[in-house]
């Protein structure tokens, strides 16, 4: 399983992963600073990138899937 959660806020990004394989998550952790420059070269700054523990279950994470029905923020 593997949930990404990216939020933007005043043309900021915040992303955040849940990943369950641990090989998995350790690959896309090497690659977090080349995520940040290629955001960066359009001017598009991610401010942080989090990788959720055991603290956060898939379960929670799921039900966010449904925030763009409650709060819907586009320009």
């Amino acid at each position: 399983k593997l949930i990404t959660l990216i939020m933007m806020f005043n043309k900021e990004f915040y992303i955040s992963f849940k990943i369950e394989d641990r090989e998995l998550e350790e690959k896309i952790k090497d690659k977090v600073e080349e995520l940040k420059n290629s955001f960066q070269k359009m001017n598009l700054p991610i401010i942080s990138v989090n990788f959720f523990g055991n603290e956060m279950s898939f379960e929670k994470l799921q039900s966010f899937e449904s925030l763009e029905s409650l709060i819907n923020f586009r320009t």
